[in-house]
């Protein structure tokens, strides 16, 4: 996770033992942070066993360590790129695992963002949210939702078929949508 992720991460532990938070928002932002933790302990996993598979295959062919350094960083090596070893060995670039921990981290800073905006809006009395940010929203949730005003009780009923809480994710990864108190 990059230094901003780790920042985010601890900032909002601190928020959320926070006495003064809600309760619900205390426990979406430790639901959070535990399925943060478990994506990113799947992806090391999963990153394990690609890359040992790969590994052999790569050594069975022959290729120096330099050559291998290079695929794993994606680099062209004898004049192909990594590719071949995506469908061969169901390996993955260094860029690509980059990539989805960034993915992963973007996601819970913004979920855990919201999460404190959502907060802030329970403390004075609101708890009627309206789904808001790009006009233009390009997943099928995030239009069939945009500009509608939900209770909190309703926004826990959606479902964004990413498998993320709503209230914390809106539409899922990498969502930039907000729930905005009215």
């Amino acid at each position: 996770m990059r230094v901003e992720g780790l920042i985010d991460t601890a900032r909002s532990v601190e928020f959320a033992i926070n006495e003064s938070v809600h309760p619900l928002v205390r426990k979406q932002v430790f639901r959070s942070l535990n399925r943060t933790q478990l994506s990113l302990d799947k992806l090391g996993s999963s990153l394990s066993a690609k890359y040992q598979k790969a590994y052999k295959t790569i050594l069975q062919e022959g290729y120096s360590r330099s050559e291998i350094k290079s695929i794993i960083e994606g680099d062209t090596v004898r004049g192909e790129t990594a590719v071949p070893y995506v469908v061969m060995g169901g390996f993955e670039s260094m860029n690509s695992f980059r990539n989805r921990v960034r993915t992963l981290s973007d996601t819970l800073g913004l979920g855990l963002s919201r999460l404190e905006h959502i907060n802030s809006n329970l403390e004075v009395g609101i708890n009627r949210f309206e789904y808001s940010g790009n006009p233009n929203p390009e997943r099928d949730f995030c239009v069939e939702h945009f500009g509608r005003v939900y209770t909190i009780d309703e926004i826990s009923r959606l479902d964004n078929g990413q498998g993320l809480d709503v209230l914390t994710y809106c539409g899922g990864y990498n969502c930039r949508h907000i729930w905005i108190g009215v």
